[in-house]
């Protein structure tokens, strides 16, 4: 093989390599823009808190409150105190705009007898 024949060749092989690196970051654009709108869609999305109770105990409850939006933790605080129950454990776990509040509570003797 000649000297300008390998040059052809090298030629003709980065162009390829340039036509797949601009097919690569269409398809990235792509997926990025995708990615943009999937986001755009949940925090424009209302979403309403997610609420678990079980009962683990005799008197005891695991309380568990998944929301969107700060600020709910004191209100969840007001209400077990408003109920007269006792806060034992306390988790809270924040994830991609999320908080995840978990609570075990136990139920006071002197709550049931005030009911």
């Amino acid at each position: 093989m000649d000297e300008s024949a390998t040059v052809g060749d090298v030629i003709e092989y980065i162009g390829e390599l340039q036509q797949e690196l601009k097919k690569l970051n269409e398809e990235l654009k792509e997926i990025e823009e995708e990615e943009c709108k999937e986001n755009a869609e949940l925090k424009s999305s209302k979403l309403k808190a997610l609420v678990e109770v079980n009962q683990i105990g005799e008197r005891d409850f695991l309380i568990s409150i998944c929301e969107q939006k700060w600020g709910g933790f004191e209100r969840l605080m007001e209400a077990i105190h408003y109920l007269g129950l006792q806060t034992v454990e306390v988790n809270v776990t924040t994830w991609n705009g999320m908080v995840l509040n978990s609570l075990k509570v136990e139920v006071r003797l002197v709550a049931i007898l005030s009911c």
